[in-house]
This record gives C-alpha cells, structure tokens and sequence, in this order.
C-alpha cells in the first residue's frame, strides 16, 4: 500500500507468453519497490536508490551477475568515492 507521501514513479513489467505477464512492479518516489510476480516469474536482482540517493557504481560477482550498487547524495557538491 502506498504511504502519503509516496507515489510511483516507474512501472515494470515482465512480459510472459499471456495475460498480464510474469510480473510487474513498481519503483516508488520513496525508494521502496513493490513487485507482484507469478508462478513463472524468475527472480532478477533490482537496486534502487533510496529518496536524494543516486547510485554512482554497481558491482558483480566472479559470475557477472549484479551483487551490490553503491550510492551517493545526488544534491551534494562532491562525487561518489567510486566515480572519483
């Protein structure tokens, strides 16, 4: 349920064969994601930056798949330690 203060701001869906698809999900202004998934849904990593956050570097595993993004405040002055 959204909260007052929050409202979506990106709609995802992934598309399976039929009907509304495997899942859909929604990236909130808050920074919350709230995913509606199927039985045929698979699970994908998903990083979003908290509210006045930016995400300024991601990092994968020995395997190439996302593990972890690193953030940054996205009004101050200075930039994220991994972009400098």
């Amino acid at each position: 349920q959204l909260q007052e203060d929050e409202w979506i701001i990106v709609v995802e869906q992934f598309f399976r064969d039929r009907k509304l698809g495997a899942s859909l999900v929604f990236y909130l202004s808050s920074g919350r994601v709230l995913k509606l998934s199927g039985m045929t849904a698979v699970r994908s990593p998903r990083f979003v930056a908290p509210w006045g956050q930016q995400i300024c570097d991601v990092r994968f595993d020995e395997t190439g798949r996302l593990v972890e993004v690193v953030t940054a405040n996205r009004s101050g002055a200075k930039p994220c330690q991994a972009c400098t």
